[in-house]
Order: C-alpha cells, then structure tokens, then sequence
C-alpha cells in the first residue's frame, strides 16, 4: 500500500496527478544540463502558480524564492549584469516583478545594505513622460525621495530614469546608460 501523504493529496481541490496534467506535453523533453527558468528545475518548468499554491498548501513560513531578498512583503533580487532602464524594466517583467519602487527609509537601508556600493542601481523612476515629474513604473508619484541635492547637472534634463548612485543617492541618469538594478515583486506566501 501506498504510504499517504494528507497535505499532498490534494491541491486547490486537483488531484496531483490532474495538477501535473496541467503541465505543457514533453515538460520532460529538456535538453540535458538545462537548469530551467527561474530555479525551476529542467523536470518541473514554470507553471503560473505554481510556486505559490505550493508555499500556501505546505504551509511554508518562507515569503521569497531562492535567490531573492526579503524585506517587509517584498522580495529583491539584485542583478549582477548591467542594462539600460528600460532593458532592466523588462527583464524584471519576465520575472513577474518590476524595478524596485522606494517607500520608506527603511526600505531605502535594506536596498543599500544588500547592494554593491562600488555599483549604481536601477530604480523604477522616471521623468521621461513629463520633464521634472518623476513617478513610480507603478504609475505612483514617489511619497519618499532621496535625491543627492548636491550635485548640480547641467544636462539634468536630459537624464530621464532615476538610479541609486555608489553613495547610497538617488541619481539622474540617461536611460540607454547601463546599470544594474533591483526587482522587486510581493512575497510568495
């Protein structure tokens, strides 16, 4: 007989075997040595969902996937590589998140303590629509601001995306610069 496993029995009221039904024909057929997407492993390919039926089923404490930060009900994760703003929005769009939007102090502390100070940072601000009215790729005008008002920029208006600069400020950029940056997305659980 086989052994029962109470909590793995059912899943948002699918059998597992209907649930791994759901997966595309050949989820088996990758290439070896293909890793996956996004830590999945090459057996189990994402699947919309998925990560968080499975947080909230087995009753896990932990908010974030492997190799993101969690701060407050938020997951980071900080780029090695660098991109120009809008490659870098993108690339946090294809990870269901989007660049980092700052909301507090603390927030702004936790995003230095876990950054490279030697590296400035995307942020997901930008005055490219209106010159001088800077919002939030969450289409929120930012409550919180930490720009470096001590330096004067004389081509200011042509840096339309906002950066977090080596000192921990907030910096004007031109968008087709590249930087890393931070994406931030709603824990898991």
């Amino acid at each position: 007989m086989a052994p029962k496993f109470p909590k793995f029995q059912r899943l948002a009221g699918k059998e597992i075997p209907d649930l791994v039904s759901g997966f595309p024909s050949g989820f088996q057929d990758f290439p070896p040595g293909f890793r996956g997407f996004s830590g999945f492993s090459p057996r189990f390919p994402p699947f919309p969902g998925f990560p968080e039926l499975l947080c909230r089923t087995l009753g896990s404490s932990r908010t974030c996937q492997a190799g993101w930060k969690s701060h407050g009900s938020s997951c980071y994760s900080f780029s090695m590589d660098s991109l120009g703003w809008a490659s870098a929005r993108n690339a946090c769009a294809d990870l269901g998140a989007h660049l980092v939007v700052v909301n507090s102090e603390l927030e702004q502390m936790f995003l230095l303590e876990n950054s490279d100070r030697s590296a400035s940072y995307w942020l997901g601000a930008s005055d490219g629509v209106k010159e001088g009215k800077w919002e939030w790729v969450t289409g929120e005008e930012p409550n919180f601001r930490f720009w470096d008002v001590w330096v004067t920029d004389p081509d200011k208006e042509h840096k339309d995306c906002g950066a977090i600069g080596p000192k921990g400020f907030w910096i004007y950029e031109r968008c087709s610069h590249p930087h890393r940056w931070i994406c931030e997305k709603s824990g898991n659980c």
